[in-house]
């Protein structure tokens, strides 16, 4: 999912958490908008990257960034995964 889907999926449940007095709901859609927004900053981050990597040393290095950045979404996207899980779990 992109990050304004996640962000507003998050809002949604943090709504409905609010009408239900779910704070389950509420604390997972907290999790959802976090990660969105950790995922935006990786996006604004690679796209920095991008761009001085190609001032600098071209198209391999781009690819070598690329790779890192991925892996670091990588593992972001875990995190919010495991927090999700754990938050089921514990509810």
């Amino acid at each position: 999912m992109n990050e304004k889907t996640d962000d507003l999926k998050g809002r949604a449940k943090e709504a409905a958490g609010d009408l239900t007095d779910d704070g389950h709901l509420k604390r997972e859609g907290h999790i959802d908008r976090a990660g969105a927004r950790i995922r935006e900053i990786l996006e604004e981050a690679r796209a920095k990257v991008d761009d001085a990597v190609d001032k600098l040393s071209g198209e391999r290095a781009r690819a070598k960034s690329k790779e890192i950045l991925d892996e670091a979404k990588a593992k972001v996207d875990d995190a919010v995964d495991a927090l999700k899980s754990r938050l089921r779990s514990d509810g």
